[in-house]
C-alpha cells in the first residue's frame, strides 16, 4: 500500500512537470515568433518608406575665371519618389545665387542637375566655396508625407 502510494505520487509529479515544461516551451516559442515577426515587419517598412538623398558628384564649369554652371549628380537612396528642389549658396548668403525646381526622382534613380550661376550676378571666382542644397518631398504608400534635405560644401577649381 505504501509502495503503491509513492508510485502514484511519482506519476503525478512527473505529469505536472511535463505539463509545466510544455507550457514553458510554448511560451518561449510564442515570444520568439513575435520577435521574428516584429523584426521582419520592421525591415520591410523601414527600407521602403523612407525619404533619402545622396549627392554623388559636384563639378563646375569655369570660364574666364568665373563660374558659369555648377553641375550636381543626385541620387534618390530612399524608397519613395521625391519632388526635388535645389539651391546654391555663396559666401554665407541667406539667399541662394541659384535655385531651381528639379523635378521628380524615383527610388534608386540618379539625376544630373545644372545650376546656372553666372547670369544671377553671383560672380563666383575660381577657388571659392559654395554650398549646394537639395531637398525632396514625397508621399509613402500609406499617405504619410516625408521630406529630406542634403547639403554639401564644394570648392570650385
Amino acid at each position: 500500500m505504501i509502495v503503491e502510494k509513492r508510485y502514484n505520487n511519482r506519476k503525478v509529479r512527473r505529469g505536472v512537470e511535463g505539463i509545466i515544461s510544455t507550457v514553458l516551451l510554448i511560451l518561449i516559442v510564442i515570444v520568439a515568433a513575435a520577435f521574428v515577426a516584429y523584426y521582419v515587419a520592421h525591415l520591410l517598412t523601414s527600407n521602403s518608406a523612407k525619404a533619402s538623398l545622396s549627392i554623388l558628384n559636384v563639378n563646375a564649369i569655369v570660364l574666364g575665371g568665373e563660374t558659369e554652371y555648377i553641375i550636381v549628380t543626385v541620387q534618390n537612396t530612399g524608397g519613395i519618389a521625391l519632388s526635388l528642389t535645389g539651391n546654391v549658396f555663396y559666401s554665407g548668403s541667406v539667399n541662394p545665387v541659384s535655385n531651381t525646381s528639379i523635378g521628380t526622382l524615383n527610388p534608386g534613380d540618379q539625376m544630373v542637375v545644372w545650376f546656372l550661376v553666372q547670369q544671377q550676378g553671383a560672380n563666383i571666382p575660381s577657388g571659392s566655396t559654395v554650398e549646394i542644397q537639395i531637398s525632396g518631398t514625397g508621399t509613402t504608400a500609406s499617405g504619410t508625407s516625408q521630406s529630406t534635405s542634403i547639403s554639401e560644401h564644394y570648392t570650385i577649381y
